[in-house]
């Protein structure tokens, strides 16, 4: 069956999808969440949460989906094993070798790939089952047909609704250069939500919310993503309101089980856009919401009237006191209100106002106070069966539920000396159900006459049977094990620099000397243009240099076709993320795994050399000394050039490729009047890379060096060629330089 799996930043909002009928709940810790300013769960809650979910049969999954550092490593391994103990059913993890490890030390433990890991191909799930996975979580940009052939592989599990990130999940670094806090670590600040306009040589676009996406709505696709083999369907949204987890669960549980229902209630809730489908067959039109970037609602009547900061709306709909609205124009958002005081007319009602609302501006309700009660107020119910019996000297109380069956037994029954106690009386008492969630659908009750039994005494057997019942079904069917702090030990000491420096380059122009490299790799603008491909080995065959595919995150067997004519041609494979594992070995390749597969212990570059990769690179996140304490194991460090900060899987523009007019480099220009180059490269429709508005600049070479000339100009890449390996000499080429993270590192 197709899971309904919910999220749940707090516990209200765990309570708000298990009671709206999710069969599966996510949820994260106080540490390693990728949610870390959501409200997350306590041990204790999640104890006192497993035991609600179990007689529901509702699983609960804990995310673990950050990256993490070796000093993190002992502290992820407890908590797993701890909350495996609890009875949680599943962890979602992101960094893949440190969860590849604890299958490899507890094998009973389920793993699911998180989305942040990047699975979007079948050369990924097929590694990640091979690596101890039960379930990938898809990439949000996956296609229906990539999702088919994925799910005939290993369980699959897939966004369905909820907000888009417009980075590729797991390869944004915009809010980790930008600001300071990084994605991969939990701490994104979403300036993807921010105004951006685009420019170059007089071609300019007018600020908006460019790069921010509408949120993701897909309830037309349940059936073929049934078809598809799709073991999950998962709501993204721990950061939202309890009611927002129950109006999404609400919706997806009637289309799954054929039942009638509307939109519209969940679109009050929370509506982003007004929706998009995403991915799934290709970019869609209304994927970008460039007017409003947050809450949109639903648009319930207009502005017909302004008195100072009231405003009289037009409109059917019947308000409560709290509820709250938007006011929108054709430009974008103009103000916001709140229905206060009841005042209401034949064709209306009054709100305050804040901003600039004039009349016309259309209002969208944005806050329902009585849906949001509602919502909130649904109660899940499980079916219980009830015979009580009542004999001389014994009473017995067999309760029935989902199979489960048990009997308790008083000998509080007495002769009655005066008044006997009636059949009603003692139904009055022994069909009460107090705190627990259950349903009488069954009930027999027999007394023998004459007989006599307290209320309180009735009251204490039926609150044994339903603890005794409860017990049974909450039980924890977990294997419990010891933690065999199995990462408790130090890193090794770095060993001593050789002194002997290498260099890497990745480049998508050969118009510089290429003889200070060993290595480089090429990323086509056009991974079609054979003709490109050609030129490259022609400019490169004079030079003693290993020459790479550039293959990035996004990656699809549709793309792998494009390259398989003339991959052979290069010495091997760089891969921007995992699959590239399955990749390499399945044509017998070398392979060199790039810095946006976020190595950042060493489990990881562990991990990374047992998979046969010929050369790994270490994470851009990693501050100078974590750089230095992983130096044994001779990973390439991102150290020179541009910084890529998002890739993007569609046109931010919104064009097709039969009316683009989109240059193949421009920049993208924030509030701030920073601008972001943008490059554009053609492989199954165009992809965009957005780089840091600074290049980065190390305090100092190391044995193995990865450079980035994409974005770069044609003066400073023959510059930084000509200078190398004098790091005085490559800084006076850059433009503008940044330190990168370090110094500092990211938290």
């Amino acid at each position: 069956m197709m899971e309904i799996l919910a999220p749940a930043g707090g516990k209200q909002g765990f309570y708000a999808a298990v009671n709206a009928g999710a069969d599966a709940v996510y949820l994260g810790l106080k540490d390693f969440s990728a949610r870390a300013s959501a409200e997350n769960f306590t041990f204790e809650e999640l104890s006192e949460i497993l035991a609600y979910a179990k007689p529901f049969g509702v699983k609960v999954y804990l995310t673990v989906n950050t990256v993490l550092k070796d000093g993190e490593l002992a502290l992820a391994e407890e908590n797993i094993v701890h909350a495996w103990n609890l009875g949680v059913d599943a962890f979602i993890v992101q960094d893949f070798y440190f969860g590849a490890k604890m299958k490899t030390l507890y094998p009973e433990i389920v793993f699911h790939l998180s989305t942040q890991a990047g699975v979007s191909n079948v050369f990924f799930a097929k590694y990640a089952k091979a690596m101890g996975y039960s379930r990938v979580v898809l990439s949000r940009e996956t296609p229906i047909k990539e999702i088919k052939a994925i799910a005939s592989i290993i369980e699959t599990e897939v966004f369905i609704q909820g907000a888009l990130c417009t980075c590729f999940s797991g390869h944004c670094y915009f809010s980790s250069f930008v600001g300071g806090n990084s994605g991969n670590r939990g701490r994104c600040k979403q300036p993807c939500r921010k105004k951006y306009s685009f420019h170059k040589d007089g071609w300019n676009t007018t600020p908006s919310y460019a790069i921010s996406l509408a949120d993701l709505s897909v309830g037309e696709y349940v059936n073929e993503l049934k078809e598809a083999g799709v073991s999950s369907l998962k709501i993204e949204g721990r950061m939202r309101r309890p009611e927002y987890s129950a109006a999404a669960t609400e919706y997806y549980r009637a289309l799954i089980d054929g039942e009638p229902i509307s939109l519209a209630r969940l679109s009050r809730v929370y509506n982003r856009g007004d929706y998009t489908r995403g991915y799934l067959a290709g970019q869609d039109k209304k994927l970008i919401s460039d007017k409003i970037q947050n809450h949109k609602g639903v648009k319930i009547g207009t502005v017909q009237e302004i008195r100072g900061n009231t405003c009289l709306v037009r409109s059917s709909y019947v308000p409560s006191v709290g509820d709250g609205f938007k006011m929108i124009n054709e430009i974008g958002e103009t103000g916001g209100g709140i229905y206060k005081n009841a005042r209401q007319t034949p064709f209306g009602f009054y709100v305050s106002y804040g901003g600039s609302v004039s009349v016309g501006d259309a209002v969208h309700i944005t806050t329902d106070v009585a849906l949001n009660q509602e919502l909130l107020s649904k109660k899940r119910l499980l079916p219980v069966s009830l015979n009580a019996c009542l004999t001389e000297g014994k009473a017995e109380l067999r309760l029935t539920c989902n199979e489960v069956e048990i009997t308790v037994e008083s000998d509080d029954v007495l002769l009655a000396k005066t008044a006997p106690m009636t059949k009603k009386q003692v139904a009055e008492q022994i069909l009460k159900t107090g705190e627990y969630p259950v349903e009488i659908i069954e009930k027999k009750i027999s007394v023998a006459p004459g007989l006599f039994i307290t209320k309180g005494n009735l009251n204490a057997l039926r609150r044994s049977a339903y603890e005794k019942l409860f017990a049974l079904l909450s039980e924890n069917k977990n294997a419990q094990m010891n933690c065999l702090n199995a990462f408790s030990s130090p890193s090794k000491k770095g060993e001593e620099r050789t002194g002997r420096e290498e260099f890497a380059v990745i480049t998508d122009n050969v118009d510089f000397p290429v003889n200070a490299f060993t290595s480089l790799i090429y990323a086509p603008t056009d991974y079609h243009d054979t003709e490109e491909i050609t030129a490259l080995f022609e400019k490169t065959k004079n030079y003693a240099v290993n020459v790479y595919l550039y293959l990035p995150p996004f990656f699809t067997e549709d793309d792998a076709k494009v390259v398989y004519p003339y991959i052979k041609r290069f010495y091997g494979v760089f891969a921007q993320s995992l699959y590239g594992v399955e990749f390499a070995n399945r044509l017998k390749m070398p392979l060199f795994l790039g810095e946006e597969c976020n190595f950042t212990n060493q489990i990881d570059l562990e991990g990374a050399t047992n998979s046969f990769a010929e050369r790994i690179t270490l994470s851009k996140e990693l501050s100078l000394s974590e750089i230095e304490s992983l130096s044994q194991f001779k990973a390439f460090v991102p150290s020179l050039g541009a910084i890529k900060l998002m890739q993007l899987c569609y046109c931010p523009m919104g064009k097709t490729c039969k009316t683009c007019r989109v240059p193949g480099t421009f920049v993208m220009r924030d509030e701030a009047k920073r601008e972001f180059p943008v490059r554009r490269y053609r492989l199954n429709g165009c992809k965009f890379e957005v780089f840091n508005n600074a290049s980065l600049l190390p305090p100092k070479f190391f044995d193995k060096n990865l450079l980035n000339f994409l974005s770069l100009t044609s003066a400073e890449r023959t510059g930084i060629a000509t200078a190398i390996p004098n790091l005085n000499a490559c800084k006076k080429v850059l433009k503008t330089i940044t330190g990168g993270h370090f110094v500092k590192g990211v938290e």
